[in-house]
């Protein structure tokens, strides 16, 4: 029997290739933590973790149906205690203002100039000034 792969897609392979094991302070793990999310558990794509103990969590809701996309939202609107990115691509963005505040849209990839920031918004400001020190 071959191993799991490691991505369930091209584009989560694609960013993790792109980010690399760290990058300005945040380490990447794929597929490292178990949310709850009401009566179901997620396992999100990846956890970030800054060297300041900030971490976040990225869902990525990739190609997929209307329907499905409405479904994994209200799934992941359950999640509570966590720093939660979801990433959704613009194709997907049903209508618009459909998609939650704060959603991560993206055309072909998700790039590192717009996830970078987005990461860098979740660390406490006390953190960002030490880490400038």
């Amino acid at each position: 029997m071959p191993p799991p792969r490691l991505f369930d897609s091209r584009l989560e392979e694609a960013l993790a290739r792109r980010f690399g094991a760290e990058r300005q302070g945040w380490r990447l793990a794929r597929e490292a933590m178990i949310l709850d999310a009401g009566a179901a558990s997620l396992v999100p794509d990846f956890v970030f973790t800054h060297t300041d103990g900030t971490r976040v969590v990225l869902e990525i809701a990739g190609y997929w149906t209307p329907e499905y996309l409405r479904a994994k939202l209200a799934r992941l609107a359950l999640v509570r205690g966590v720093n939660l990115l979801v990433a959704v691509p613009e194709a997907r963005a049903l209508a618009p203002g459909a998609l939650p505040e704060g959603t991560l849209r993206f055309k072909g990839a998700i790039t590192l100039a717009d996830l970078l920031p987005r990461l860098e918004a979740f660390r406490r400001p006390d953190r960002r000034r030490r880490a400038r020190r």
